[in-house]
This record gives C-alpha cells, structure tokens and sequence, in this order.
C-alpha cells in the first residue's frame, strides 16, 4: 500500500479520525479490506444548504 501513502492529501483527527488521498478503485477496494477500516467513501462536497444549515426563518 505505499502508493496508497503516496496519495495522502489530508489527515483528519479533531472530530473524525480519517483521511483523503486520490486513490484507485482497486486501491480503495484493498483499503476497504484492512482491518480496523470502517468505511472508503468517494470524495463528495457537502454546501450548509444540503445538510439543514440554510435560511433561518422566524428570526424577526
């Protein structure tokens, strides 16, 4: 898996322990495999509108 190292962009570890790194789907498929390996999700960007963080109403 040192390609997979290779492809480290980030390391997360204030609220989610985790990482982002450009992989291939076989490297994310044997990644998936490890022990200890929760989830391999693709990349996906979330906007306050998508996730209830949109217009507050009643706020006058």
């Amino acid at each position: 898996m040192a390609s997979a190292r290779a492809a480290l962009l980030y390391s997360y570890t204030s609220s989610i322990n985790g990482f982002s790194a450009k992989l291939t789907p076989s490297q994310a498929n044997e990644l998936a495999e490890k022990p200890g390996v929760l989830e391999v999700v693709p990349s996906q960007t979330y906007h306050g509108d998508d996730v209830g963080y949109g217009t507050i109403s009643n706020m006058d």
